[in-house]
């Protein structure tokens, strides 16, 4: 009998928290895992990744306007582990729900992380095409500061080839 209550009380200890997440699962939450997704990020990069996970899935299943900024928060925890790759497809992504979102400022912003990252890692024309695709919505949106600044960009990666 005494071993069954301890299994009893085990068993609640696991299952509540568990059960309890998933229905606190609200724009509060998102908030505090993003908060300590950007804490853990100074100490424990890997950390903050599942962090910003655990915000992705919350914002996901809520329709949170702020998906795409845990979307690229988390790639550029990605870059700091020099996983390009993996954080080009989180740019991506981020890339497509501010396009949805119609939120011009951060699309491009994040256009202009993406092919600074990739012009960093070597990936030239993959830097030259992002920083079009910049130019592109820069001038559908009237924006000729990040025109400029995409621009920029390909002269900069032009030079660095030596195609000045």
């Amino acid at each position: 009998m005494r071993r069954l209550q301890v299994f009893i009380l085990f068993s609640l200890l696991i299952i509540t928290p568990v059960f309890n997440f998933a229905q606190n699962e609200s724009p509060e939450e998102f908030i505090l895992l993003i908060q300590k997704s950007r804490a853990a990020f100074k100490t424990d990069t890997l950390a903050a990744i599942r962090f910003a996970d655990e915000a992705i899935l919350i914002a996901r299943k809520n329709n949170l306007a702020d998906l795409e900024y845990a979307v690229r928060l988390k790639a550029e925890y990605l870059v700091s582990l020099d996983s390009i790759a993996a954080a080009a497809e989180n740019y991506k992504d981020a890339l497509r729900l501010y396009k949805e979102n119609n939120n011009t400022e951060e699309l491009l912003e994040t256009y202009n992380e993406l092919a600074l990252i990739l012009f960093n890692s070597a990936k030239y024309k993959d830097a030259i095409r992002i920083f079009e695709e910049g130019i592109t919505e820069a001038n559908k949106k009237n924006n000729d500061l990040y025109a400029a600044k995409f621009k920029s960009g390909i002269a900069l990666v032009n030079i660095n080839q030596g195609n000045s």
